[in-house]
C-alpha cells in the first residue's frame, strides 16, 4: 500500500529504517507499557525513534544515554525527562530512577559492554531490548544468577519486529495526524554526489538523521 502523497519523500526515507526499527521496538517488540521508567543507549536515528515510540506510548520516565551533548539536547526536544553522558557511572544513571530500577532498558548501539550495563539497571520484571545490531560474533557477559533472581527478559528486536505494509502506513497516519513529527528527525540534505563523504563522516554524526537528495540529474 502506499504511503499517503502529503508525506514527503524524507520523511518516508526515515519511515522505511530508522523509524520503523525505533518505535517497532517499543509497539511490537516489547509493547511498553504506560507510567513505566526506561533507559535508553543510542540516540542516533534508530534511538531519537525509539524515544517519540516511548513518548506515544506514554512511558512516565525516558532516560537517554549518549556520547554526544548535541544528541542528547535533540533527545530532550523528542521527549526525554533526563539525560547523561555515555561516559557517566552506571551508578549515576541508576540514580535517575527509584532504587528499584529501569522497567525497560534499550540498547541501540549494539556493543557488548552497552548491553552488559543496561541489564544491571534492570528492576525486578524488566526488559532489555536489544535494538542496535551487533558485530557477527560478538558476545555480552551476565550473571545468570542475577538475571534470574530479577526476573529479566531478553528481547531481540530485528526491524522493531515489524511488518511493513501494516506499519508504515500506520507510522505515516500518525505523522500526518500530528502525533509523530517526524521532521524533527530530518537533518541535513545530502546531494548524491556527496553521499561518500557523509558516510565517512558517520562516526561523528551529530543530530538528526542526514537524508540523500537525488535529482533526475543523478540517473542513469
Amino acid at each position: 500500500m502506499p504511503l499517503p502523497p502529503e508525506v514527503s519523500v524524507e520523511e518516508a526515507a526515515i519511515i522505511s529504517c530508522a523509524v520503523t526499527t525505533g518505535i517497532g521496538a517499543v509497539r511490537n517488540t516489547a509493547q511498553v507499557e504506560a507510567g513505566t521508567t526506561v533507559v535508553v543507549a543510542g540516540c542516533g536515528g534508530v534511538g531519537q525513534a525509539i524515544i517519540m515510540g516511548l513518548v506515544q506510548a506514554g512511558a512516565e520516565q525516558i532516560v537517554v544515554i549518549d556520547r554526544s551533548q548535541a544528541k542528547l539536547d535533540l533527545a530532550m526536544e523528542l521527549g526525554a525527562t533526563k539525560t547523561a553522558l555515555a561516559f557517566d557511572s552506571s551508578q549515576k544513571v541508576q540514580a535517575l530512577t527509584t532504587d528499584r530500577g529501569f522497567d525497560y532498558a534499550f540498547d541501540a548501539v549494539g556493543a557488548p559492554s552497552v548491553t552488559e550495563e543496561l541489564s544491571q539497571l534492570l528492576g525486578p520484571g524488566g526488559k532489555l531490548v536489544l535494538v542496535g545490531m551487533p558485530a557477527k560474533g560478538a558476545h555480552a557477559s551476565f550473571e545468570t544468577w542475577s538475571l534470574v533472581g530479577r526476573g529479566i527478559t531478553i528481547l531481540g528486536s530485528n526491524y522493531g519486529s515489524s511488518v511493513p505494509h501494516r506499519d508504515f502506513v500506520e507510522l505515516a497516519e500518525a505523522r500526518l495526524s500530528g502525533a509523530l513529527p517526524l521532521a524533527k528527525l530530518v537533518g541535513e540534505r545530502i546531494q548524491l554526489s556527496d553521499a561518500a563523504t557523509a558516510v565517512q563522516n558517520l562516526p561523528k554524526a551529530e543530530g538528526p538523521r542526514s537524508v540523500v537528495v537525488f535529482s533526475q540529474a543523478d540517473g542513469p
